[in-house]
């Protein structure tokens, strides 16, 4: 497959995925503090916990799903489960239409019921969706240019953080939130559709064949040895499959997942996974009611478009980190980046601390949550760099990523729905980020494919040199010998 076909692909994908986020990252965001207002107290909080863990649950089932259905359908079923997620908010904003008008004054069970089934279907399917798509991703880029690859994917996607939110601060000062809801399920639909233009290439695993020839000759026995162990467990002979292969078994796929668990090289990034969940749990629950809380004397409609305009911010940050990181990646390598990620997470905690701190909407407002999206883009291309060139290109990876990351953002959004004061704000967010650096700091103990094949070569000519003293050693005693005699 050539470049340009490579990158038409991840193109065509990256497109589809700007039209669906830019309607699902502003409802996100704007979830929490929407329910609030309609009279739901904490449920957003809840609603986006419930969210994750279903995704979580989808990315177990990811990697048989997408076996079998291939790419294409897998991508629009993630689609169309956020487009109906949506659509089941403007039950909340008709509800609270009612409330103003004393027509009732709780919220009906059935609303409340239905907006978690909507929930939960869009969780799984999104679960599905991005293993699927940092797949695809990792397998249209060039070996030495997965940070490229994951830089362009990232960029577009950010970039519906972007327009998603300018979106929702002018919409939403001019019409009410159910015509907001109401358009924004329209563009998610729009972008669904857009995926029926990727191409579904095979999804026969192609992973020895782009790889470089030092690495595959000094691997060969390591990679035969792992994947027999895999194999054994599961009784399958591929971790990826052609979708039509009737071998193809839904629960070895599975399987293969949860093994990815006890991996040993895996551990070693498992708590870098872990940060990018908590990261996704602050800006998608906590920064917008944080932004909020500064704008006591601002009416409704001006609290959403303030805090929709700061999170702009965001989205430029996640974009910015994505192209400087995938440069970063691909000019000095992954491991070489793993201390810049450390350093991002401190400087990033230090603004949301000087933020909450100062309590006033400023430039500051729109300076943290640059940082933070841009410190958020870097750790993830970064991540997704190592689950593509370190563990082959295979969903298996991207789907215990989406996995761990769910079960983060599910965890740190239950334990953000009782942050309530500032000053417990203020004690949460300094945890965080004291353990996003301890978390990321773990990475630095992983063992990459260019270390071994270094210390390989190393002990090749380690070898090579004592071999050849030793010959040396044996002429000069064989010289000895033969003038004694």
């Amino acid at each position: 497959m050539s470049k340009l076909v490579k990158y038409k692909n991840i193109l065509v994908l990256s497109l589809g995925i700007f039209l669906t986020y830019s309607a699902f990252n502003s409802s996100q965001n704007l979830q929490s503090l929407v329910m609030q207002e309609d009279g739901f107290g904490q449920m957003g909080y809840h609603i986006l916990a419930t969210l994750y863990l279903f995704m979580g649950l989808g990315s177990i089932f990811s990697t048989a799903i997408i076996n079998k259905f291939g790419s294409r359908k897998c991508m629009m079923m993630g689609g169309l489960g956020n487009a109906q997620w949506i659509f089941t908010t403007i039950l909340a904003t008709e509800h609270e239409n009612k409330l103003n008008q004393q027509i009732i004054d709780e919220p009906p069970i059935l609303i409340t019921v239905l907006i978690f089934v909507s929930t939960i279907i869009n969780g799984f399917t999104v679960g599905i969706l991005w293993s699927c798509a940092n797949n695809y991703v990792a397998r249209n880029s060039d070996p030495d240019h997965k940070g490229t690859g994951f830089g362009i994917f990232w960029t577009f996607y950010m970039m519906s953080q972007i327009s998603g939110n300018l979106i929702a601060s002018y919409t939403l000062e001019k019409l009410n939130q159910t015509s907001f809801f109401l358009i924004m399920g329209s563009v998610a639909l729009v972008g669904t559709s857009s995926f029926y233009l990727i191409s579904n290439p095979s999804e026969t695993t192609h992973k020895m064949a782009e790889q470089p020839q030092q690495e595959l000759e000094f691997e060969r026995q390591v990679r035969e040895r792992r994947f027999s162990e895999l194999t054994e467990s599961t009784n399958s002979s591929q971790i990826i499959r052609d979708p039509k292969d009737e071998q193809s078994n839904f629960k070895s796929d599975v399987k293969l997942v949860l093994h990815l668990i006890i991996d040993n090289r895996m551990r070693y990034v498992m708590l870098q996974i872990c940060w990018t969940g908590i990261s996704i749990a602050v800006y998608t629950g906590l920064l917008v009611p944080t932004i909020v809380e500064t704008l006591k004397t601002s009416n409704e409609q001006e609290q959403f478009k303030q805090s929709m305009l700061a999170m702009v911010a965001l989205g430029v940050g996640e974009i910015s980190g994505a192209v400087i990181q995938g440069k970063l990646v691909d000019k000095y390598g992954t491991k070489n980046v793993c201390v810049l990620n450390m350093v991002l997470i401190l400087v990033a905690t230090i603004f949301v601390l000087n933020y909450l701190y100062l309590d006033d909407y400023s430039v500051f407002a729109f300076i943290m949550t640059f940082v933070w999206g841009f410190q958020d883009s870097a750790v993830s291309i970064h991540l997704n760099t190592i689950l593509s060139s370190e563990f082959d290109d295979n969903p298996g990876p991207f789907s215990l990523d989406s996995l761990i990351e769910a079960t983060m953002v599910f965890c740190f959004q239950m334990i953000q729905s009782f942050v309530v004061s500032w000053s417990a704000h203020f004690i949460y967010i300094s945890f965080v980020g004291i353990a996003g650096i301890l978390m990321c700091a773990t990475t630095l103990l992983f063992e990459f494919r260019n270390d071994k094949i270094k210390g390989a070569k190393q002990n090749h000519q380690n070898e090579g040199i004592a071999l050849t003293r030793m010959m040396k050693l044996e002429l000069k005693v064989q010289k000895l010998h033969e003038e004694e005699s």
